[in-house]
């Protein structure tokens, strides 16, 4: 077919009017023109024929009895050359007839009205020009371009007066009358060709004033460069600080492409051109340091990767094999203070200590877990001021074959002794450069006051008899004899006749006397 010049796409006859329903069986296809309504494909199934208009001529649909335009499928290109829009009359969906959704096993595509929203799904999306987005929900970023710069930004519409002075007017897609822009931001454009390293434009500008969409601005820092181009539509501006406002004088760069790249960093304090070119203005970064030069944080422009900020917060682990945390060096196995390598028990480190166990603090306070030894040069000052000296060694009685060294403690007539210094054979005495006197006796002291008198102690054992001592006899009438009391026997038999009375002077017991009692009595011995 070939018809005003157009290009031929249907190598199948065409027949005239739409076919009727009793005309062919099921999988018939044939293409019919129906005068008035267009070109069509028909094809038969299930008993009826279904069309895809390849044309129409702005008629309404097809009405003969037994076609349906429904469910048509087509092995040839079907083409629309509408002389109006193609318009949905209802908000139904458009898509493929397979169609899942979802980010990671979603297939087919489909625009589709939904929660009061038109909502496009696909696999892939190539906008050529400006691409106008209110909210961005993104699953996966693979690339950008280079370095994005997080902070107030917008793209220029149109421009009007002269370099260094001009009005701007920025793409407001909402209509709302507004951009991003305060008065006193401090606002660059910058373009740079990667292969050579070169800037293609850099214009760096102050907001002098804003009024909805448009802004003047002025090129008066006092240390910004020289402009590098003009300004045209299609420039993208960003803040990048604030003359006056702190609270907009930060941001976040996230680069691939600028010097010392790649990194993320915070940055903040800019309020004019040198700070936002120096580091002073990097509060964090993560990724790349060189270009950093921060004595406190022991960098110094080094190539390296790592972490730079003033805090870090950790609610979790660290874990650390070198550097230093408050000026405390961190080595293999140990942490020390040191001017330099850190050795345990050194002058020169002040704090040591190490995986082993074995401590110190310069070389007067040293514990050796080896030995288990503590060593301690200088004194114990308690909390009240008095110094503690060293402990004593007691080592007994003082042998001149013994070799004692410094603080042993020994016992020599009558006294002890504290050893000043090592020595054998060294006699302890008061006068002994050897030998400090730790204790000695003194001098008898007055008696004291006698004591009270002590209970009474029990009876002792009887003793021997003693001599016989004076007596005094009693003598009594037995009968008609006199008997000595004391020996039971007659007077002429008594042992003692010391004083006794004599016969003439004894009473002559009376006749018959017998139970009658008479005493004389006389003091013998």
């Amino acid at each position: 077919m070939n018809t005003n010049g157009a290009q031929q796409i249907i190598s199948e006859p065409i027949l005239r009017g739409a076919p009727g329903k009793r005309d062919g069986t099921d999988g018939d296809k044939r293409y019919s023109y129906v005068p008035n309504k267009g070109l069509f494909h028909f094809v038969k199934y299930n008993g009826q024929w279904h069309s895809s208009p390849l044309y129409e001529e702005n008629v309404g649909a097809i009405t003969k009895a037994g076609v349906s335009t429904e469910n048509i499928t087509s092995t040839h290109d079907i083409r629309l050359a509408p002389g109006k829009n193609v318009e949905l009359k209802e908000k139904r969906a458009i898509g493929t007839g397979e169609f899942d959704s979802g980010f990671l096993n979603g297939s087919g595509w489909r625009m589709r009205y939904e929660d009061n929203e038109y909502n496009l799904e696909c696999d892939s999306l190539t906008v050529r020009g400006t691409m106008h987005v209110f909210e961005l929900l993104i699953q996966q970023l693979r690339a950008t371009n280079g370095t994005v710069i997080v902070s107030s930004a917008a793209k220029v519409d149109s421009t009007s007066g002269s370099a260094g002075s001009e009005s701007i007017t920025f793409d407001d897609p909402s209509g709302h009358s507004v951009c991003p822009f305060l008065v006193d931001d401090i606002i660059l454009c910058q373009r740079v060709r990667l292969s050579g390293g070169n800037l293609v434009k850099q214009l760096v500008r102050r907001v002098h004033t804003v009024t909805g969409a448009t802004i003047t601005v002025r090129s008066d820092l006092s240390d910004q460069p020289g402009a590098t181009g003009t300004v045209e539509k299609g420039d993208d501006f960003v803040r990048i600080g604030n003359v006056n406002v702190a609270a907009r004088r930060g941001g976040v760069i996230i680069s691939s492409d600028l010097a010392d790249a790649p990194f993320v960093e915070v940055f903040d304090g800019v309020s004019n051109w040198t700070t936002w070119r120096g580091t002073a203005k990097t509060k964090a970064r993560l990724g790349q340091l060189s270009g950093i030069s921060d004595a406190d944080a022991g960098l110094d422009d080094e190539t390296k990767f790592g972490l730079y900020t003033n805090d870090v917060n950790l609610k979790g682990r660290i874990h650390a094999v070198d550097g230093k945390i408050g000026g405390i060096e961190i080595g293999s196995g140990k942490m020390f203070v040191s001017s330099s390598t850190g050795t345990h028990g050194a002058a020169d480190t002040g704090f040591y200590i190490d995986s082993g166990g074995d401590f110190s603090l310069g070389d007067k306070f040293v514990w050796d877990s080896s030995t288990a030894a503590l060593a301690v040069t200088g004194s114990f000052i308690l909390e009240n001021g008095d110094s503690v000296g060293a402990g004593v060694t007691w080592k007994g009685t003082y042998s001149a074959a013994v070799a004692y060294v410094k603080n042993d403690g020994v016992a020599y007539q009558g006294a002890s002794y504290l050893a000043t210094q090592s020595s054998t054979g060294q006699t302890p005495s008061s006068s002994s450069s050897y030998w400090d006197v730790m204790a000695d006796q003194g001098s008898t002291g007055s008696d004291g006051t006698d004591g009270s008198d002590g209970a009474d102690g029990s009876d002792g054992a009887d003793g021997s008899d003693g001599a016989r001592g004076s007596r005094h006899y009693y003598y009594t009438v037995t009968g008609d004899e006199w008997s000595d009391s004391d020996a039971n026997t007659a007077i002429s038999g008594a042992g003692d006749t010391y004083g006794q009375p004599t016969a003439d002077s004894r009473p002559i017991p009376p006749a018959g006397g017998v139970g009658l009692t008479h005493s004389i009595s006389w003091t013998g011995r």
